[in-house]
């Protein structure tokens, strides 16, 4: 049973331009998210600032880590 298939030049191509393509897109992501943060008065890069991500429905910042103090329980 084969475990690779090999790709052809031009999917090699296109794949090797996706990828370009898409970490270059994620960085831009990344940068705007930095910005609205940092309107927001979050501090992604202190060591209290947490992990944060866009809602399903791209209207709010979910921070993923909530300390403990914090959780309602």
């Amino acid at each position: 049973m084969e475990n690779k298939k090999k790709l052809t030049r031009v999917q090699v191509y296109a794949v090797t331009a996706a990828t370009v393509k898409t970490k270059k897109a994620n960085n831009e992501l990344e940068s705007l998210l930095r910005d609205v943060a940092i309107e927001l008065g979050i501090d992604m890069d202190g060591p209290k600032g947490g992990r944060w991500r866009i809602s399903e429905d791209s209207k709010y910042l979910e921070r993923l880590d909530i300390p403990e103090g914090k959780k309602k329980g």
